[in-house]
């Protein structure tokens, strides 16, 4: 059947979540940060998230990796969605692997600079019945889903890592 895990998409107001089992898709939602101050903002994913996780018991969490730092410059918003996604998964105790948006993206989507318009379409052709209106955030967190659940799979094949994906682990 699969392990249980839950894929991530953070962004500095929204984290785009999906559920899957193995191969299937459970369930799907977005945490709507809105624009609250830092240190609340931080308490609310992380409260967020641990909702998520009470109700579908995840083994592992795949997120897409968070780049906060741009041209020199830390971008505060996304440190702390970064921030809250690996507390929450130290203190949750599950292990964490980031993917470079580029890496899921050429693999699912066959185009590692593919747009929002082109990763709904594809992520609609392989879940058809997905209702209309989901955010970009939960798409993502579904296409990142996909690819873990792929290169999973394929470990699983090959008896072992199977990725040179640089891979950032959350349990300590």
């Amino acid at each position: 059947m699969g392990n249980r895990f839950v894929a991530l998409d953070p962004s500095s107001l929204n984290v785009g979540w999906a559920v899957f089992q193995g191969d299937g898709l459970v369930a799907w939602g977005n945490i709507s940060a809105g624009k609250i101050d830092f240190d609340r903002r931080f308490m609310f994913l992380t409260e967020q998230l641990s909702i998520v996780a009470r109700q579908y018991n995840p083994q592992e969490i795949a997120a897409e990796e968070t780049k906060f730092r741009w041209k020199g410059r830390e971008i505060a918003s996304l440190r702390v969605a970064y921030l809250s996604i690996r507390k929450w998964a130290e203190r949750s105790k599950i292990p964490w692997t980031q993917y470079n948006v580029a890496t899921w993206k050429a693999s699912v989507l066959g185009d590692n600079h593919a747009g929002k318009e082109q990763t709904e379409a594809t992520i609609r052709m392989i879940y058809p019945r997905l209702p209309a209106g989901l955010s970009e955030h939960e798409i993502d967190a579904i296409a990142v889903g996909i690819y873990h659940a792929g290169v999973r799979r394929l470990e699983t094949m090959a008896g072992g890592p199977i990725t040179s994906e640089k891979k950032k682990r959350g349990k300590k």
